[in-house]
């Protein structure tokens, strides 16, 4: 089955379910015309607006702390090396990420991610972080319902 997402080819729609447990909706997906990687909510371990990011020099040892404004999301271990996996392969293209077959946001891809199983999406302000990280945050919601 194939679908686009604004002008890439994916293998998958932007939007599908995972057979098995009902609980188990797709929450997040990174697309890329080479790979598609789909994530359940129980692989994101956390999403946070933050108002600053830490770096650390290699040259001096030393950490610098900067006002920049990001959301910081945070994945299961595998997950962590699926995305460096695809992301060490398309160095300065679009990556998008979509929530409910919505597309929130396409990064250009500077450097591999996840290899330490987090990743950062900037924002101009911590308004736009803290927008962001509710439209990512959409994707923990997932009810179960019962009838009685």
């Amino acid at each position: 089955m194939g679908g686009e997402v604004e002008g890439m080819n994916v293998k998958n729609p932007p939007f599908s379910v995972v057979r098995g447990s009902a609980a188990a909706r797709i929450a997040l997906s990174f697309v890329h015309a080479r790979d598609r990687i789909d994530l359940v909510a129980a692989e994101i371990l956390a999403i946070e607006a933050r108002a600053e990011q830490t770096f650390f020099c290699d040259d001096t040892g030393a950490y610098h702390t900067f006002q920049l404004p990001h959301v910081q999301l945070e994945f299961a271990p595998h997950i962590g090396a699926r995305i460096h996996r695809l992301t060490s392969q398309i160095l300065d293209e679009e990556l998008a990420l979509l929530v409910d077959g919505e597309v929130i946001v396409r990064p250009v891809v500077r450097e591999p991610i996840g290899w330490r199983g987090h990743m950062s999406l900037s924002a101009n302000d911590m308004d736009e972080a803290e927008q962001l990280a509710g439209r990512l945050r959409r994707c923990w919601v997932n009810p179960v319902l019962r009838v009685v």
